[in-house]
């Protein structure tokens, strides 16, 4: 059951992005009986983030079971070996096992890395929520008058340098900044559950066919 529900947990994750299905549901609806909403959308964006974090975390804790799973394709290989007709030879026999066995650390880098990554976006995501209100603009201070030529040349490169900072802060807004990591969180987790899926379709039919 637990394997199961860690195999189905990004599609859930998938979900809360989707605005019709969570977000209008738990922030926007009035139910009978309640005099508010669920959940404001400063909860809503943390119950997400947190979700995120759980799957990880279950996915993480379950990584042995994979593994394990993965590792027990060698004596399935052998039995399928055993089952064909004429001689095998002990070499090639020892290589059906050790492709195992050498491929496993690229397993575990595939089954790690996606994981990591979205528990990173979620984080960065959360941490960026905090510090939205707290974003400041530092307008550039205007440069003083000096005797020398040389002094008035820096200031103005300096002023000029400011300036182009001051224009490219207002473009990369922590509002941006949020949507992309939102979307990165949210494709993830898709890609993550798709090629989960993709996976035991081939395992399941592709191979056995």
């Amino acid at each position: 059951m637990v394997l199961h529900l860690s195999f189905v947990s990004p599609l859930f994750v998938v979900l809360f992005w989707v605005k019709p299905i969570a977000r209008e549901y738990f922030t926007e609806r009035s139910f009978p009986g309640m005099r508010g909403n669920l959940m404001s959308g400063e909860a809503f964006e943390t119950t997400r983030i947190l979700l995120v974090l759980g799957v990880v975390l279950l996915r993480l804790l379950l990584m042995p079971r994979y593994l394990q799973s993965y590792l027990n394709l060698a004596p399935e290989r052998m039995a399928d070996m055993r089952k064909e007709a004429g001689n095998i030879s002990n070499v090639e026999l020892q290589r059906k096992v050790v492709r195992v066995f050498y491929y496993l650390c690229v397993v575990a880098l595939q089954y790690v890395a996606p994981l990591l990554t979205c528990a990173f976006t979620a984080l960065l995501l959360k941490t960026l929520a905090e510090k939205q209100g707290r974003a400041t603009f530092v307008a550039p201070m205007p440069a003083a008058r000096s005797a020398e030529s040389s002094a008035e040349s820096i200031l103005s490169t300096s002023q000029q340098f400011s300036l182009t900072l001051a224009g490219l802060r207002s473009v990369f807004t922590p509002v941006l900044f949020k949507g992309v990591l939102s979307f990165m969180t949210w494709w993830l987790c898709a890609v993550s559950f798709a090629t989960s899926v993709v996976g035991l379709v081939y395992h399941s039919y592709a191979l056995k066919a």
